[in-house]
């Protein structure tokens, strides 16, 4: 077990320094809540990915609702004055 702590302290990028060497393993449990934190955390991602996972073919209703008057009036708007020559929109 101990050979296994010193290879994950090294790996999670303990330094081989004598200044911080009596608190190499606080670092290095520090180190692993982050990296088991940043695990779960992406664990949680990709099940929500998998999960809605092509959502809009179970619907197949995509309704779109514009008004004549809205097309109208973005199509027009480059227009609107020499339409409306006696009124300015």
């Amino acid at each position: 077990m101990s050979e296994f702590w010193k290879i994950w302290k090294y790996a999670l990028g303990s330094f081989n320094d004598e200044t911080t060497k009596k608190y190499d393993n606080w670092i290095c449990i520090i180190r692993t809540l982050v990296m088991v934190q940043l695990i779960i955390t992406n664990c949680f991602i990709i099940a929500g990915n998998i999960r809605h996972w092509n959502d809009l073919e179970k619907d197949n209703k995509i309704s779109v609702h514009f008004s004549s008057h809205d097309v109208s009036n973005r199509l027009l708007w480059p227009y609107r004055n020499e339409l409306h020559h006696d009124k300015i929109i």
